[in-house]
């Protein structure tokens, strides 16, 4: 593999799983101002985060399977397509309900991205290539889930915290 496409594959890699796993946590740093905007107790609020997780856990198995079972490149597409638009539901929510409903969902296409993606490059780069992307990759989880952290609460003002789903 030629350096620059090297680059480049490093640097989608980076960017897909770095943005997926910035989804998981997002709401974590905005949880009282959830809890004020909504009415709601810390339990319900907290959730926005859980179910993002939870739907994770149920869908990553399967996930895998169809995975080995297909084309990999349509599912992590539909993955991605499908966390932007849960995104979209976030950003516009007017319930708690709607919201956790939204987050439970992208939480079930998280895995369409990681864990195909990570399929996808173990079956199509050499193992010399696939050392350096996978650092990518790890990389990417790391700095995805503090920047979420970062997006949701400290980037954009409390007021201000739907922005952060169309971001992320």
């Amino acid at each position: 593999m030629e350096k620059e496409p090297h680059f480049r594959l490093q640097l989608i890699v980076f960017t897909l799983v770095a943005a997926a796993f910035a989804n998981i946590y997002l709401t974590q740093p905005i949880l009282p101002f959830l809890q004020q905007q909504f009415n709601a107790d810390m339990v319900r609020v907290a959730l926005t985060v859980s179910v993002v997780i939870f739907g994770i856990a149920l869908t990553n198995l399967p996930f895998g399977f169809w995975a080995e079972k297909g084309s990999i490149l349509p599912i992590i597409v539909t993955g991605g397509v499908m966390i932007a638009l849960a995104g979209i539901i976030c950003a516009t929510a007017q319930s708690l309900e709607l919201l956790i409903a939204a987050r439970f969902m992208q939480g079930c296409f998280v895995p369409a991205v990681t864990t195909c993606l990570a399929a996808y490059l173990a079956q199509n780069l050499p193992a010399e290539s696939l050392k350096v992307v996978m650092g990518s990759y790890v990389s990417a989880t790391v700095l995805g889930g503090l920047g979420s952290r970062l997006i949701g609460g400290w980037l954009f003002p409390l007021t201000h915290w739907r922005y952060a789903f169309l971001l992320g």
